[in-house]
């Protein structure tokens, strides 16, 4: 590996002082070794740097909105609410799952891992799905469907653990030994059967549709086509996805694993529309109050991918 000295490193950095480079190794920002009095700084090191750089410069107006749309989040969630319902409670978990989830998106892509970041904007996609589709009924049914689903996956659990003598040992253990709110193996079978006989559920999960059809019920069926689509390549380590990690060159296949800008500016851009929609669907049905300031944020952020589009 290559190494350079802060002069040397100012110069491939862009900057004409190369005691910029010193103060960027004392605060942190720039991993560097010293030897002697001299510091030495990776070629790695020097190259994610710029990286991160040119992405904080780059998508500011990006980040700045995601950022201005937690510090509504912020706000919506400090705000009272009073969740009783099956209903209330999906769409409070949705705002807080969603709320970290969007959180690590902005990290990620801040870093320069676009694509890791793209694929938790997935995570995004079909929270929202369920979300919307579970508000969509007019009854409770299908959130109770939700929650009560968590039995049939408490009992294929239990199954497998049969076959597995050791793991065995260890529930029989915790069973002469209970903790709070442990569920027993009793409570497991007689809700499995009960929850079966009420709802038949399928092993492509709790819902009654795929999420194909919730998307298409509850109006996204364009975004998942099309971007829902892609995450899954990079997801489900598709065939697809190699494209975003591989490139053909003449002297062979060039791997493109560092970090870089790949697929930061579409999850930034992302990671607003859906967890946007999130908060929407959360101030509708809660009526926080909050639907004049989030349009206000998505009218910026339109006039922003407007600007993008046009590049």
């Amino acid at each position: 590996m290559n190494y350079f000295t802060t002069k040397q490193t100012a110069g491939l950095l862009g900057y004409n002082d190369e005691s910029y480079i010193r103060k960027l190794i004392l605060s942190g920002k720039l991993n560097a070794k010293k030897i002697g009095t001299q510091w030495l700084i990776s070629e790695e090191a020097a190259s994610q740097y710029k990286v991160k750089s040119n992405i904080k410069i780059r998508y500011r107006v990006l980040f700045s909105l995601n950022q201005e749309l937690r510090s509504l989040a912020d706000k919506i969630l400090d705000k009272p609410q009073n969740a009783v319902g099956p209903k209330d409670a999906f769409s409070t978990f949705a705002i807080g799952k969603g709320y970290k989830t969007h959180a690590a998106i902005l990290s990620l892509a801040g870093q320069g891992f676009g694509e890791d970041a793209a694929i938790l904007c997935r995570t995004l996609f079909d929270l929202l799905i369920n979300l919307l589709y579970i508000l969509n009924d007019k009854t409770d049914d299908r959130a109770y469907r939700y929650f009560r689903y968590d039995w049939v996956l408490m009992k294929k659990m239990f199954n497998y653990i049969l076959t597995k003598s050791e793991i065995m040992k260890k529930v029989k253990e915790r069973i002469n030994t209970p903790k709070p709110n442990d569920a027993t193996i009793e409570d497991i079978e007689t809700n499995y059967k009960l929850v079966m006989q009420k709802y038949n559920y399928k092993d492509s999960g709790w819902s009654d549709k795929s999420l194909f059809d919730m998307a298409k019920e509850v109006g996204r069926i364009d975004a998942y086509n099309t971007i829902y689509r892609l995450q899954c390549q990079l997801d489900h380590n598709a065939s697809r996805s190699m494209n975003e990690y591989t490139k053909q060159s003449e002297n062979g296949i060039t791997y493109n694993i560092g970090q870089s800008e790949n697929w930061v500016e579409e999850s930034l851009v992302i990671a607003f529309d859906f967890y946007y929609h999130i908060l929407i669907a959360f101030d509708s049905h809660f009526k926080t109050g909050f639907d004049t300031k989030l349009l206000e944020v998505e009218n910026r952020y339109v006039t922003e991918l407007s600007a993008i589009n046009e590049k």
